[in-house]
């Protein structure tokens, strides 16, 4: 199944008991913390995703703004 939107994906989990996913730990902070959801760790298992940095061509870019896409270049 492939669901686009966090809740959606959170509603599936807590009505199907046999259900698992991969998803942000962040996007279930909430359930993990009142442990209606667990987190099972895997070894030797590393999930890579493409990241895009959209802005305003026409606008300009400050010192701020460049610093923020080098930290960005630099740790993905």
């Amino acid at each position: 199944m492939e669901l686009q939107d966090f809740e959606e994906i959170k509603t599936v989990l807590l009505d199907n008991k046999d259900t698992i996913t991969a998803i942000s730990r962040l996007a279930v902070q909430k359930e993990l913390r009142e442990k209606k959801l667990f987190e099972i760790k895997l070894k030797n298992l590393e999930f890579k995703r493409e990241f895009h940095l959209v802005y305003h061509k026409n606008k300009s870019k400050s010192l701020l703004f460049q610093t923020f896409v080098d930290f960005l270049k630099s740790k993905f």
